[in-house]
């Protein structure tokens, strides 16, 4: 009976197994070519990032570029946790080419330098340059089989570990250049491979010391699966990378999809492979030329094949060539969460974006060859109704998997399987209730008895009652581009329970692996769990995607037993919601936390253990106004540590008012973290007459003996500074003042600034010319000391509009927007976009450059939140002072928060301008400094007789605070220009425009947006 339970078990495992195709965890391509980041592009996501070492260099790799070791811990790549642990199968492959040298040279490893709990891949130059394996109190015995690879020359090395059972060093499988090796036989006395979640994974040393066994030569293509790829597999890997076709890891993958779902295509390196019967030869790559097939099951003869079909990189409708059709569909898709290569995205990063817009314009005008025929609609409904019940087979074998647990929980023999059975949710609809079974696949709603885990990863489950059996586990969007979501209701309470220690262990994750997870618990509701960890996409959100979510309001509960997590977005409602913390509270430096305080008081968040501060704290209140000297709780813990990056209050504060965070004894846990408001005193500079004083704009007097105005770069003038010295008032002294430190000391007593009142100090800003666009010379600091000897480091306040930058300046009171070159050079800009978190924006009332009919300019998918243009050709010039009118872009009585950024002719990265909110001048054309709409002799005369002047400054063109040279520049450069044509900056040549005309016309007609 024990034999019988334990063969239908295993028959039941593998056969759920099978169901799921291989998936690449980690793959390191280190195409990136510059940079300190080379991305992750496996499963795992940004976890798995790799960050470099200091010495560690791009060079020509195997398949495009590789990294270069030079056998130092300094040039030892971190590349995030642990990827594959415990009993899971694995597959690690790598290109390297080494010369080898003494000792032990390791590849990549992950885990801990412990016995059975690390995963070292290491050539071995003492013995004839093998690979092995090393555990940590065990290494393979290389029984001088393996070829060599430290010969200079590129080799994939690769290692398998086939038993999901408890992998050993006995069953471990090794492969060079795709041809398998040996099976790996102990030398040590632990048998074990990795089976601790902890440590990291590292490429160029041993396991968690940077200086253990550093590598010397250089890697390429680094991936690790999560099952055991087979000969075959690895056979195809190795030659598919080592031929004109160059297939990286990922590009395999992709086919290998292909080939498991039997139908379809995939585009690897721009060329097209569709999936093919029939195919002859051996397993692998045969043909040549352009008529290629890729073998993949020699035995239904099937596989991949291409004829050599090309897209140029630019193409996003896969018709063979890049035209103004590909920037429709990115235009139209933009900021938008994408699917594929066909909506808009070029990089298959899921998002269109600039990115993918720069990659068309790259690529515009070149022409690929026709496309393939695409799979007829009767196929595409063939290979659905086979997913369907290739589907419904699968939860039938999991339900059978149950009934196989019950059986062997009787007889004493449950430990003989020991996996996590996953249950999904997926209702009809979008949306269905957690306790109807029908709601998730096999009819089974999840059971923490029978280590069973909801998997919640596209529609919205709602709990509104108490679900008497909870899941061993939650995961909620834990895949790429999934987004998962869990509402809990009034009367509704969900318990994520224990169920096989070390299998299901109680755990909610939310948002790992590039997903999304939102969590809503509303009043009444109540979510408890063992461990929580919900990341998210805080600080590089995926744009047009919210971050993970955890939000709690009203009565609304939440109780972890454990350590709780946080490092996405987490809002807390009103000042009834209980939080509870029964370990340790972690909020992660990409972390947002928004208490929204209601009457004044805030919801405290319990903490058993150490509330570890990080990331920004939002909070709002409500529309009252909180006044100097108040304090709120926001957490009980045994200890609070670090601190949030930034403090931001909705609606912002006065000069002169600043947030903080400060911890005193008391308390149900000892120790309360507190937010405070305190008063500070305000440096306020012109950045128009170049004056400076010392304000209290709010709270009481401020007594102060002493204080210094500093400017790292030089920007402060002596000579125009009026102390208080100079102004008599008593006992002050200057104290060695020079253009980096203005200095006064008050010897005796100290002198008070009451609420409201200022003291002058002359034009001591003097800031130097910028050398190039876009540089910032504000760095000035204020600190000031108290009788009580504490120094304070005072707020610093810029007034006046002259920026060197691309300002968009907005007039609150009527909504229109003006977007203008404030700087003294001449910019090429290429795209520009307005966003807006709070839906501030009016696209109804924006007069886009494409609205008025300034050539090649197309409005790309306006919302309240964003506003975009992109310039399909070339770009648009503006010279210094010029303007741009954007209508009524401002929703009057929004939230002011509106940020420009723009891409200038050239660049990949977005720079970031100025939002200036103020009354807009009349439109004004560069040079025309007497404003009659005409830039003619009159003007020179204008700027002839201020020049030298920084008070009149009629004739300040580029709106540096004085008439110079480049105002006369400004005004030589735009000679006999009228305002009628001031705003078109840049006009083709003549002998360009005959042909260019005709095609713009048609561009413009196709471009342009019809808003509601």
């Amino acid at each position: 009976m024990l034999k019988y339970a334990s063969l239908v078990t295993t028959l039941v495992y593998f056969a759920f197994m099978a169901s799921a195709s291989a998936e690449l965890v980690v793959h390191l391509g280190f195409d990136e070519g510059t940079g300190s980041i080379v991305t992750n592009n496996g499963r795992s996501g940004g976890l798995n990032n790799g960050v470099l070492g200091s010495t560690t260099v791009f060079a020509p790799g195997k398949l495009g570029s590789g990294l270069m070791f030079d056998n130092t811990s300094a040039s030892v790549v971190e590349a995030g946790p642990t990827p594959v642990v415990g009993s899971q199968a694995r597959t690690a492959s790598v290109w390297v080419n080494t010369s080898g040298g003494t000792g032990l040279d390791s590849l990549f490893t992950f885990g801990i330098t412990a016995n059975g709990q690390k995963f070292d891949i290491d050539v071995d130059n003492d013995n004839g340059g093998h690979i092995e394996l090393g555990v940590g109190g065990g290494r393979t015995d290389f029984s001088g089989v393996t070829p060599a690879v430290n010969d200079g020359g590129w080799h994939m090395v690769t290692v398998v570990v086939p038993d999901v059972a408890g992998p050993t060093l006995e069953n471990v499988d090794f492969y060079v250049d795709g041809t398998f090796a040996y099976n790996g036989s102990l030398s040590g006395a632990t048998r074990e491979v990795v089976t601790s979640p902890e440590g990291s994974l590292a490429l160029g040393r041993c396991a968690n010391n940077a200086a253990c066994q550093p590598l010397q030569g250089t890697l390429d293509d680094v991936a690790i699966w999560n099952t055991a790829l087979s000969a075959a597999e690895i056979s195809i890997l190795y030659q598919v990378g080592n031929s004109a076709a160059a297939i990286d890891a990922g590009g395999f993958q992709e086919l290998l999809d292909v080939h498991v779902a039997g139908a379809g295509f995939a585009i690897v390196n721009n060329t097209r492979w569709d999936f093919a019967t029939g195919l002859t030869g051996p397993l692998g790559l045969n043909g040549s030329g352009a008529n290629l097939n890729i073998v993949l099951d020699d035995v239904a003869n099937t596989g991949l094949s291409t004829t050599g079909v090309t897209f140029p990189e630019g193409d996003v409708n896969l018709d063979g060539a890049v035209t103004t059709a590909d920037f429709d569909i990115i235009a139209g898709n933009f900021h938008n969460s994408v699917t594929g290569r066909s909506d808009g995205d070029l990089n298959s990063d899921g998002v269109v974006d600039f990115t993918d817009f720069r990659i068309w314009k790259s690529a515009a005008g070149n022409i690929g060859a026709a496309v393939q025929s695409v799979p007829e609609p009767a196929t595409m409904l063939l290979l659905v109704a086979g997913a369907v019940v290739a589907t419904g087979r699968f939860r039938r074998l999991h339900g059978a998997s149950c009934l196989v647990l019950v059986s062997l929980m009787m007889t004493g023999t449950a430990d003989r399987c020991q996996a996590q059975f996953p249950v999904i949710f997926q209702p009809a609809g979008d949306e269905g209730n957690w306790s109807v079974g029908t709601n998730w696949d096999g009819n089974l709603v999840p059971d923490g008895l029978f280590d069973e885990y909801a998997v919640l990863n596209s529609k919205l489950a709602i709990v509104d009652s108490v679900i008497a059996a909870g899941p061993g586990e939650v995961q909620i969007g834990n895949t790429g581009g999934a987004v998962g979501r869990l509402e809990i209701r009034n009367g509704g309470a969900l318990d994520v329970v224990v169920g096989t220690p070390g299998i299901t262990d109680g755990i909610l994750r939310a948002g790992l692996n590039g997903g999304v997870g939102m969590v809503t618990i509303l009043d009444g509701g109540t979510l408890s769990a063992e461990t929580i960890n919900i990341q998210g996409n805080i600080t590089n959100p995926v744009v047009g995607i919210t971050p993970s979510t955890l939000s709690l309001s009203g009565t609304g509960s939440i109780n972890s037993r454990a350590d709780t997590t946080l490092n996405s977005f987490t809002q807390i409602s009103g000042k009834s919601v209980t939080f509870n913390v029964g370990g340790n509270l972690n909020l992660g430096g990409a972390s947002e936390l928004k208490h929204q305080v209601e009457d004044g008081t805030p919801s405290v968040i319990s903490v058993a253990g150490i509330a570890n501060l990080g990331g920004v704290l939002n909070v709002d209140f409500g529309g009252t106004s909180p006044t100097g000297g108040s304090s709120w709780t926001l957490f009980d813990a045994a200890e609070v540590t670090n601190g949030f990056s930034d403090i931001v209050v909705a609606g912002g504060t006065q000069p002169g008012q600043r947030y903080g965070m400060t911890t005193i004894a008391g308390g149900t846990n000892g120790k309360l973290g507190q937010l405070t408001l305190d008063s500070v005193l305000v440096l306020e500079v012109n950045r128009e007459t170049n004056a400076v004083r010392i304000m209290n704009p709010v709270g009481d007097a401020v007594n102060f003996d002493g204080y210094s105005i500093l400017s790292p770069s030089g920007s402060l003038n002596p000579a125009a500074w009026t102390s208080l010295d100079d102004q008599n008032v008593s006992d002050w002294t200057e104290a060695n003042g020079t253009a980096t430190a203005l200095n006064e000391l008050k010897p005796t007593s100290s002198s008070a600034i009451a609420n409201g009142a200022a003291l002058n100090l002359g034009g001591a800003y003097q800031p130097a010319a910028p050398a190039e666009f876009g540089v910032d010379l504000s760095d000035l600091a204020f600190e000031y000391s108290l009788p009580s000897g504490e120094v304070i480091q005072g707020d610093i306040s810029y007034v006046g509009n002259n920026y060197n930058n691309l300002v968009l300046t907005i007039d609150p009171t009527t909504g229109s927007a003006q977007l203008k070159n404030q700087s003294g050079f001449e910019i090429a800009v290429e795209a520009y976009q307005v966003s807006s978190g709070s839906g501030s924006l009016s696209p109804t009332g924006w007069s886009s450059l494409d609205d008025q009919g300034v050539a090649s300019w197309a409005e790309a998918n306006p919302s309240s939140n964003r506003v975009t243009e992109l310039r399909a050709v070339g770009t648009e010039t503006f010279a210094s002072g010029t303007a741009f009118e954007l209508g009524n872009l401002f929703t009057v009585g929004g939230t002011q928060d509106l940020e420009l950024q723009f891409l200038l002719g050239g660049e990949d990265q977005l720079r970031t301008g100025v939002v200036h909110y103020g009354a807009i001048g009349t439109a004004t054309l560069p040079g025309d400094y007497n404003r009659n709409g005409v830039v003619d002799a009159a003007d020179y005369t204008v700027w002839k007789d201020n020049f030298g002047s920084n008070s009149a400054l009629d004739a300040d063109g580029n709106d540096n605070g004085v008439i110079d040279a480049a105002d006369y520049t400004i005004w030589k450069d735009n000679f006999g220009n009228t305002l009628s044509v001031a705003a078109v900056a840049s006009v083709p040549e003549p002998n360009t425009c005959g042909w260019l005309f005709a095609g713009l016309l048609g561009l413009v007609a196709r471009l342009r947006r019809v808003r509601g």
